[in-house]
């Protein structure tokens, strides 16, 4: 296979004024994430009607032509589960995707299955079958060995085409409102704030702490993203889960404590022990937030039955349709909805995302009606 590079910034121009006048793009990234916060872009691949090329962000193009086209709402940018990808260069480059066509939540739309991978997508439309082996490669080792190269142009160079059955099956089926909708998260990527905001949410093992220490989750996860964050290291490098939860638990009061934390480095306690004690002293004087996740009428006579009869109607549906049950929702939505159900409280579209857009016309009215039927 003969592998082209965009080996100047110039060339990225001509690239990028081709995909304008097509209107579409391709791109998939490597990247390595395990040993800084924000992941190290290690290369890109771009297609359009023009080729497939791939080009080197170690090198000295500027990718600001590259930038613009992701911004530009008159290009679809096509990608295969491109959250991070898009995440990293909406980063790198101050802007947000305008007009995003992901093919792996465009394949769940028709029935393909949750999260296919590509080289399955690829083998199911295009009878292509793809070589493995190069996931893992070390993508920050110049040069690339030429395995690597043809595992990362092929990465790319089916994406287009495949983006052409889907749409047209989306198109038979009605359903590209339904992508768009699932795809505006795109437009809005998350931001540093949110990050930290929901960085407890991510600690593994939480479920076993008391609601009361949830306060002081929160802010010791919250501080370690921030810490993260300004020295660009994996979380696990300013403290580690085990860590953080045994510290919200023992709430210790003084540093000396900190020692006897097994996970907790001596370097570690010297350097942020004041500040955790600091974080640990203010959160207790905070009230235990609600929390959300528990479904208190869990032990009320209707809730089992009642549970299952929608879940089984939630899955009933989804088959019907032939869309991936994952991609529509998930057990605790069926939960919460029944939830709010027993205990009399209005099933607002605002507090259940099966309510609300294409999901409330393709599933939820069933499910309005089954609770009507077993009240």
């Amino acid at each position: 296979m003969n592998i082209s590079y965009l080996h100047t910034t110039a060339q990225l121009e001509v690239f990028c004024d081709a995909a304008r006048t097509a209107g579409r793009v391709a791109i998939d990234a490597e990247f390595i994430p395990e040993n800084t916060y924000y992941p190290q872009l290690a290369l890109l691949q771009l297609a359009s009607d023009s080729g497939a090329f791939l080009l080197d962000p170690l090198s000295d193009v500027a990718l600001t032509p590259l930038f613009r086209i992701i911004a530009d709402p008159a290009v679809r940018v096509t990608v295969h589960a491109g959250t991070q990808d898009m995440a990293i260069l909406s980063r790198l480059g101050d802007m947000a995707p305008q007009n995003i066509f992901d093919t792996q939540v465009a394949a769940a739309m028709i029935g393909m299955g949750h999260q296919i991978s590509y080289a399955h997508l690829v083998a199911e439309l295009t009878g292509t079958v793809l070589k493995k082996g190069e996931h893992l490669s070390d993508w920050l080792h110049r040069p690339l060995r030429p395995n690597q190269e043809r595992y990362a142009i092929e990465d790319v160079l089916y994406l287009l085409p495949c983006a052409d059955v889907l749409q047209a099956r989306l198109d038979a089926l009605g359903r590209d409102a339904w992508l768009r909708e699932d795809l505006s998260h795109y437009v809005a990527p998350i931001t540093d704030a949110d990050l930290r905001a929901q960085a407890w949410r991510r600690v593994r093992g939480k479920q076993v702490l008391p609601v009361a220490t949830w306060p002081l989750l929160q802010a010791l996860a919250a501080w370690r993203e921030e810490e993260a964050m300004t020295r660009d290291l994996p979380r696990k490098k300013i403290l580690s889960d085990e860590a953080l939860l045994c510290i919200a638990q023992t709430q210790p009061h003084a540093t000396a404590q900190l020692f006897d934390i097994p996970t907790f480095s001596r370097r570690g306690v010297r350097e942020y022990g004041q500040q955790i004690i600091s974080i640990v002293k203010e959160a207790l004087h905070k009230s235990p937030p609600q929390r959300i996740e528990e479904t208190p009428c869990r032990h009320m006579p209707m809730y089992a039955e009642t549970l299952e009869r929608l879940y089984a109607r939630f899955q009933a549906r989804c088959a019907e349709l032939s869309v991936a049950q994952a991609q529509v929702g998930t057990r605790a939505d069926i939960e919460k909805m029944v939830c709010d159900h027993l205990c009399n409280q209005a099933l607002l579209p605002s507090h259940h995302r099966l309510l609300r857009g294409w999901r409330a016309e393709a599933v939820g009215r069933v499910l309005l009606d089954c609770l009507a039927e077993s009240a």
